[in-house]
């Protein structure tokens, strides 16, 4: 697979953005005013009356002019600006987890159409510890550090309802901002990112598709003056053990030098989102991760985020369709009898550590 065209000039614009152009998260963050909670709060309630399945509720059912338009800007600001909103606050307190559902999956509507977030059909996941009942479990469903990356769709969201006992800090990075500095400090190294390489699919691909790509995923693209990137790392490394064949030389250095950057402090924004606090993102133009974190002893008290993986008609091109047999902007098709969990060490990988 030839390398697709790469842009070779400084990204100006507002998504390309470092951590020290923000004082805090508040640089970011839209406040949800009364009228806005009002209304949320009586869509919730028809919506939870009308008897529908969370699902089969549409961006009708959450249509009110006290919420809309204020919707409609963040999502400009996702798919045409910075990249990332932090709404807040929404009084989970209030609310029991079912009626916070709502509330967050008809926020998700006006955004596009959710997709299934693993072999599980979950379209509204639920990020929690869960590595004593499967101790392979992916990253949304452990406590162990979540390394930088891209999830497979075009918008994610995240609604804190519980925080950790300590960590759980949310991470994120501009795909620009990284650019930029590979361009003007290493620029030979963005060759073999745009080129790419297979990728491992998990264990989550279709009943009788290799668990390998067939071709090349790149892990920057750029298509009709937009800048896009689907990363993750693990999956990489875990197609090269499988196929029995190194990592390019170049590409390990590329992709070193890649987590290296995003992982800096001058261009990795970190905070802690609080109950309440939700995060939506551009997840083709960000990268996004988390601290390693401890629960509380109660499990009442466990860290408990709900995500939102968002098909929206806006976004980079060309990221999701480089694999026609690999899960992209449709999510994870759902698969009786398998666990969204994969053990990488039978690939010779280092296994990661649960924090105790």
């Amino acid at each position: 697979m030839g390398v697709m065209s790469m842009i070779r000039s400084p990204i100006r614009h507002r998504g390309a953005w470092k951590a020290t152009d923000f004082k805090s998260k508040d640089d970011i963050a839209v406040e949800l005013t009364l009228k806005n909670l009002a209304a949320l709060d009586e869509l919730m309630r028809k919506a939870r009356d009308s008897g529908k399945h969370l699902y089969d509720l549409t961006q009708a059912d959450f249509d009110h002019p006290d919420v809309t338009g204020t919707l409609a800007e963040i999502r400009t600001e996702i798919m045409l600006g910075r990249g990332i909103v932090l709404l807040r606050r929404l009084p989970v307190e209030r609310y029991t987890v079912d009626e916070a559902s709502i509330i967050y999956w008809g926020i998700g509507t006006h955004f596009g159409k959710a997709v299934s977030q693993s072999v599980l059909g979950d379209r509204l996941g639920h990020v929690m510890d869960m590595t004593g009942d499967d101790p392979h479990a992916r990253a949304y469903r452990n406590n162990y550090e979540g390394s930088i990356h891209t999830d497979m769709a075009n918008v994610l969201g995240m609604l804190s309802l519980r925080q950790a006992k300590t960590g759980g800090l949310s991470r994120y990075a501009s795909i620009a901002a990284i650019h930029n500095e590979i361009l003007e400090t290493r620029p030979e190294l963005l060759e073999p990112l745009y080129r790419g390489f297979p990728r491992h699919r998990g264990g989550e691909q279709k009943p009788g598709d290799p668990p390998v790509t067939s071709e090349n995923v790149p892990i920057l693209t750029y298509k009709k003056g937009l800048l896009g990137c689907r990363y993750v790392r693990t999956s990489i490394e875990a197609a090269a053990r499988a196929m029995g064949k190194p990592l390019p030389e170049d590409l390990r250095e590329a992709l070193d030098y890649f987590d290296m950057l995003a992982r800096r402090p001058d261009i990795l924004f970190e905070f802690m989102l609080e109950p309440g606090d939700m995060t939506l993102m551009n997840n083709q133009t960000m990268l996004h991760g988390r601290t390693a974190f401890k629960d509380d002893e109660d499990p009442s008290k466990r860290r408990h985020l709900m995500r939102l993986w968002i098909d929206a008609p806006i976004g980079a091109p060309g990221v999701f369709d480089t694999d026609q047999n690999a899960p992209g902007r449709g999510g994870i098709p759902m698969q009786e009898g398998k666990t969204p969990s994969f053990d990488y060490e039978k690939l010779g990988l280092k296994p990661q550590r649960r924090i105790a």
